[in-house]
């Protein structure tokens, strides 16, 4: 009996110490697995390709205005006119009726449409290139890069924000609006507490918390808080901005980019990036600075095939102007 007892107390002694050691051995993470490179790879290559086409049928054989160093305002302000009648027509059948009818090429997103998730439906996302059926985001290839051209988040869509960045593994943020901009519009200062700077290299990451994982999704992270929206910003700060965001771009990278509703000054920020670093692979075959030969009508063009008003004001198109003014002329 007594050998009973023992070996009774003996498996009982073993029982909990085993349920102990599992209680500490915490369970499997549960975080979102994020999309397969494959998906994404198939994804992207289905946009360029629709891009590609909306190109060759609206631009192709199409003059563009050479970018001229110093260009007076006024010629600007006109090719600025210009460029917004020949979009209006590109994306509409008839840009001067009542009831705006979009073109089957650049129909906005209807799965958007139908949930709300828009702050002005005129800057909904078209619908071939949308990133995500539950974000008004646009995905936006050019020049070997790629972006996601995106609205600010709100309170109801902070959780989508923050997924969407994870999910599509974005390796840079870049925010346009300014922290009072944003609550005005109803937005949200997502990056409260979760900023972490590196002073040995001045770089900021953003630490996006993800769901059942105690890890958090790191991203390089930009923000400017000197560009009111619907105006342009000074060419010395875009080009501070964009040699920052420069520093850690990778062509195989995502760059999200967003303003208040990822229009304006985001396509002003992403075809100044865009602009620099085909006036850098110009000057690194030999061409002298005095002949590069850019055009910010014809980014601004292949941008607004993407996501409608990027660019969206005459002062911005004037900054892009003056920014390469200033990059080309300090050029060595």
């Amino acid at each position: 009996m007594r050998k009973i007892l023992a070996l009774l107390c003996v498996t009982l002694l073993t029982i909990c110490s085993v349920t102990t050691v599992a209680a500490l051995i915490p369970e499997p993470a549960l975080s979102l697995p994020t999309l397969p490179q494959q998906y994404l790879e198939t994804r992207f290559h289905a946009i360029q390709q629709g891009f590609e086409q909306r190109a060759t049928l609206f631009l192709k054989g199409r003059p563009f205005q050479r970018w001229e160093m110093n260009r007076p305002r006024k010629n600007i302000l006109i090719e600025f006119d210009q460029l917004n009648e020949w979009r209006f027509r590109t994306w509409y059948v008839d840009p001067n009726a009542k009831t705006l009818i979009a073109r089957m090429d650049f129909m906005v997103a209807q799965e958007l449409l139908e949930k709300g998730l828009y702050k002005k439906p005129a800057l909904l996302a078209f619908d071939y290139n949308q990133t995500d059926g539950n974000y008004n985001a646009s995905t936006v290839l050019l020049n070997g890069y790629k972006f996601l051209a995106l609205e600010s988040p709100t309170p109801q869509t902070l959780k989508h924000f923050f997924l969407l960045l994870q999910n599509h593994r974005v390796t840079q943020l870049v925010r346009l609006a300014g922290a009072s901009e944003t609550a005005a519009e109803l937005g949200v200062p997502y990056w409260t507490n979760k900023l972490k700077m590196n002073a040995q290299n001045n770089e900021t990451f953003l630490n996006i918390p993800q769901p059942y994982n105690p890890s958090p999704y790191t991203l390089h992270y930009y923000a400017t808080n000197v560009w009111p929206e619907n105006h342009g910003v000074a060419a010395v700060e875009l080009l501070k901005l964009i040699l920052k965001v420069r520093r850690n771009a990778d062509p195989n990278g995502l760059i999200a980019c967003h303003s208040t509703h990822g229009n304006g000054r985001t396509g002003t920020f992403i075809a100044g990036f865009l602009l620099l670093n085909e006036i850098d692979r110009q000057i690194a075959t030999g061409i002298s600075k005095n002949a590069v030969d850019v055009s910010v009508e014809k980014i601004v063009m292949q941008l607004s095939l993407q996501r409608p008003y990027l660019v969206r004001k005459a002062e911005q198109y004037i900054t892009l102007y003056r920014l390469l003014d200033l990059y080309v002329k300090n050029l060595k």
